[in-house]
């Protein structure tokens, strides 16, 4: 029996998945992997994301970069002047500088490398959420927008990462 079969007979919801739902989560496992690897050294964390932004900035390749993305995630995580329900489940910590976040959600990014940091780091979250199960308290349902996003994103920031390496 394969993986997809065994969850399919375990949890609820996973075989109502569609396949575009199932290809998103799919291909966010490998490109993270590949984006932690790569970009972060294999050390994941935000402190790490925001320095990487940083050095990009300082580079002067970021130029909108994550444009689209940081478009979804506010209309995703903050409207009408409020966080939405959304915005909680990022159940973000204090090491993922909540105020970083808020920023961009609300506008008030002045510098590129914030909102890079900023996009990168709800993705971030995204994938402890999702490593960690708590994405399973939806049984996946609903999350492929998010990943699509996510996807495009890590695709972005690991051709910004070559531009850096390619420059020394």
């Amino acid at each position: 029996m394969n993986g997809r079969d065994w969850l399919c007979q375990q949890t609820a919801g996973y075989s109502e998945l569609e396949a575009d739902e199932l290809n998103a989560i799919t291909e966010f496992t490998l490109l993270w992997s590949f984006f932690e690897a790569q970009v972060l050294d294999r050390n994941a964390n935000a402190r790490m994301i925001i320095d990487t932004a940083q050095r990009w900035y300082m580079a002067g390749i970021l130029k909108d970069s994550f444009l689209d993305t940081r478009t979804y995630f506010c209309c995703r995580y903050y409207r009408e002047g409020m966080f939405t329900d959304h915005f909680n489940h990022l159940n973000l910590r204090q090491s993922d500088y909540p105020g970083l976040i808020k920023k961009l959600l609300q506008g008030e990014c002045k510098e590129e490398w914030e909102t890079a940091a900023a996009v990168l780091i709800i993705i971030y979250r995204f994938r402890n959420n999702l490593f960690h199960g708590e994405k399973w308290a939806y049984d996946l349902r609903g999350q492929r927008n998010n990943f699509e996003q996510a996807n495009k994103a890590l695709i972005v920031a690991m051709e910004l990462q070559k531009r850096v390496l390619a420059a020394r």
